[in-house]
């Protein structure tokens, strides 16, 4: 029998904060290129007529991913922003509550005789 070996792994987790914006303008740039690329098999006038029908329907996939991806990348930003919503609230109620125990009111007599 072998001798056991031993296997070493190590993981390091670190919090990664995608930023939408600029995601968007890389992937949209990319598109464009596909699209620019495409465009030119499209109209080459010396093309085989079934790599200008492929690029064609690449064509359409493209615009068609174009939509999708401002779409994914409009919801990812929209949660950033609930997110910072959420901290915002949580920073604003705890100062509100700060406020009311700060503030304590002289406690009231009931009317009568006194």
């Amino acid at each position: 029998m072998q001798a056991a070996e031993r296997l070493r792994f190590s993981l390091t987790i670190r919090r990664v904060r995608i930023d939408p914006e600029r995601k968007r303008v890389q992937y949209l740039r990319r598109l464009e290129r596909l699209i620019r690329d495409l465009d030119g098999i499209i109209a080459d006038p010396a093309g085989v007529e079934p790599i200008r029908l492929r690029a064609m329907d690449m064509m359409v996939r493209t615009v068609r991913m174009c939509y999708l991806i401002v779409r994914d990348v409009d919801v990812e930003r929209l949660e950033h922003e609930l997110e910072e919503l959420k901290e915002e609230n949580q920073r604003r109620r705890a100062a509100r509550e700060e406020q009311r125990a700060d503030f304590s009111p002289e406690p009231t007599r009931p009317p009568g005789p006194g």
